[in-house]
């Protein structure tokens, strides 16, 4: 099955909270989502809760879980980097905001309290502002003692909005100022290594995107098919029993030769004697010895197991053999559904670790060149500006290989 939270031992089970909430930060379709500040249930701490495209959330999960501040409901989407939580009510934003950036801190799926975006009935349909704290806006207080201790802000990592908090993919080249310098000071072997890296790093980004609107797809297909299944199945279940008036055959057939002699002549006498239809069967076991006689009974046993279940089959009404079809076909268009997601996902995580690799390694020898470059136009006149974006530069180096 897909990757998803319906009841309350699955949202207590870290591993699946942490799958369900990065699944999130990489989203390119809209999902359903539930909020809450502090959950009885959870021991007072926020819960966030998001459901997979096209799905809502369970309705019973939401009632075991309606003890504690109030529930807030509503639609989340990705634009590039953002994730946008557009709710239903009108919330305190840099509030929420915090509240969140912390279910995801602790889910170890952190994202930058700039990359997320509040809205409400009231804004919803407004351009993207960076989250500001409004002035009528209280600091975020946390008077529970059962709640860490640490300030919210100490857990998600911080910049200011016109700087990156770290080498990303987004800011992977210099600027054009500190490229020009780098060329003409740096030997042209180093420089076409960064450079073939960088786009090597570009086209996996390009990959990941496209393979993940796939695995959105491919989620939305599996979620479309698990919701027919479960109805047909529903369906299923509701048609009355049919009155059988006779008993199977087939079991009785079986029995008659579990019950004779045991022996393989024997055997061939009942079946050649019954009125059934064991013509295949009795011309496969020509070619047993006399001394396989417990193997002959395994044959027959099988054999009369699946003429058995056929013969129940025709005992079902035209509607309900018709119902059976279309299950065991989803069945069958399901479990191609779930190979084909599960490969997707492990082409994402197999993407995304070849990227974090190559970006550390492109960190460490950004930071040797940076550090090549400050020696070499130390007390130029250009040297104070250059030194200011190589300074900034560097920063955003350790700051992923901190991670």
């Amino acid at each position: 099955m897909s990757v998803r939270i319906e009841t309350v031992e699955q949202l207590q089970n870290t591993k699946l909270v942490e799958q369900v909430l990065d699944r999130l930060r990489r989203t390119t379709q809209p999902r359903q989502f539930a909020f809450k500040k502090r959950c009885k249930l959870l021991g007072d701490k926020p819960v966030l809760i998001t459901a997979p495209p096209g799905r809502k959330i369970k309705s019973s999960l939401l009632r075991e879980l309606r003890l504690g501040t109030p529930t807030l409901k509503g639609i989340v989407h990705r634009e590039k980097q953002r994730l946008i939580f557009t709710f239903t009510k009108k919330v305190n934003v840099a509030d929420t905001t915090k509240w969140i950036a912390k279910c995801m801190h602790d889910a170890k799926s952190p994202v930058p309290l700039k990359c997320i975006i509040i809205r409400d009935p009231s804004n919803a349909n407004q351009p993207i502002l960076e989250n500001t704290p409004e002035p009528t806006d209280k600091p975020l207080h946390i008077p529970n003692a059962d709640l860490e201790t640490e300030q919210i802000d100490e857990l998600v990592p911080q910049q200011d909005d016109h700087d990156e908090a770290e080498l990303g993919l987004d800011n992977i080249s210099d600027p054009p100022s500190l490229d020009a310098l780098l060329q003409h000071h740096i030997s042209s072997k180093k420089m076409r290594w960064i450079i073939e890296t960088e786009q090597a790093l570009y086209q996996w980004r390009n990959e990941l995107e496209l393979h993940t609107q796939k695995g959105d797809i491919a989620e939305v297909r599996l979620h479309t098919l698990e919701n027919n299944l479960e109805t047909l199945q529903q369906s299923l279940s509701q048609l009355p029993q049919e009155e059988v008036t006779e008993a199977n055959p087939w079991p009785i057939l079986y029995q008659q030769c579990f019950e004779s002699d045991l022996q393989l002549d024997t055997f061939r006498t009942i079946l050649d004697h019954s009125s059934l239809n064991t013509t295949t069967l009795l011309k496969e076991l020509q070619f047993f010895d006399q001394e396989a006689e417990i193997k002959a009974l395994k044959t027959i046993r099988e054999y009369c197991t699946d003429r058995g279940e056929i013969w129940q089959q025709e005992q079902l009404s035209p509607e309900k053999k018709q119902l059976q079809e279309r299950i065991q076909h989803l069945e069958v268009e399901h479990t191609g559904a779930l190979i084909n997601y599960e490969m997707i996902q492990e082409t994402i995580n197999t993407l995304e670790l070849k990227i974090q690799e190559t970006l550390q390694k492109l960190s460490k020898r950004k930071l040797s060149v940076y550090q090549q470059l400050r020696d070499k136009i130390q007390g130029s006149e250009e040297s104070f500006s250059v030194i200011t974006v190589l300074r900034e530069r560097e920063q955003q180096c350790h700051a992923l290989l901190s991670q």
